[in-house]
């Protein structure tokens, strides 16, 4: 569900570039990216790798080589299964099922690149905010009272998902990046490698490649 509906909003950012197409000289472009999430670090431990979706804007002032950027991005990680040491510390595990963990990021900086004809590369530095949750759950059985049409009550148990824990946190970040453009029709297609640290309980780092469109 997730994923469809990232490829929906990444369609739907491609389809309003062709509306707002970039003059020569316009200060203001805008972009939009989808892509793979690469999680290392501590985190690496108990996520794995997923996919990233986000939306922005670059301002190119009229005197100076620096831009500045902004951009509002969503990346999403599943939890690996297992055994995940207890928020309680010590020796103490649980069994985890399934799960997930995601962060949504505003995050704001400078870049600067080349600025040929054809094929150009940039990068950029900048400090984030950082909104991340967190949920596992765990398979167990579970236990209810079942009622018929005709009003009688029975007892039942099936098996389902128990949350875990579910826990957010929001935190300041840092990030480096770099990427490379070229033009396709009324803006420009670019890829983006991009470097974020974020300091919890335990370090997040991830870097997003995302492929994206600017106009």
């Amino acid at each position: 569900m997730l994923k469809r509906l990232s490829w929906l909003v990444f369609a739907v950012l491609l389809v309003a570039s062709t509306g707002a197409r970039a003059e020569p000289g316009d200060p203001i472009r805008y972009h939009g990216w989808l892509g793979y999430s690469g999680v290392s670090g501590d985190a690496s431990d108990f996520v794995k790798d997923g996919w990233s979706v986000g939306f922005g804007v670059v301002w190119t002032p009229t005197k100076g080589f620096l831009q500045v950027r902004g951009d509002l991005g969503y990346d999403w990680w599943d939890i690996k299964t297992g055994d995940i040491p207890s928020s309680g510390g010590g020796d103490a595990t649980s069994r985890i099922d399934d799960g997930n963990g995601s962060v949504w990021y505003l995050r704001g900086g400078v870049q600067m690149g080349t600025k040929r004809e054809g094929f150009n590369f940039y990068g950029g530095v900048g400090i984030s905010g950082n909104y991340l949750k967190a949920e596992l759950t765990q398979e167990a059985l579970v236990t209810g009272i079942w009622c018929d049409w005709w009003g009688w009550c029975y007892p039942y148990t099936t098996v389902g998902d128990l949350i875990v824990a579910d826990e957010s946190t929001t935190k300041f970040g840092y990030y480096a990046m770099i990427g490379g453009s070229f033009q396709l029709g009324p803006g420009d297609l670019f890829i983006e490698a991009t470097y974020n640290w974020v300091q919890t309980k335990t370090t997040l780092e991830y870097y997003p490649i995302v492929v994206g469109y600017r106009w």
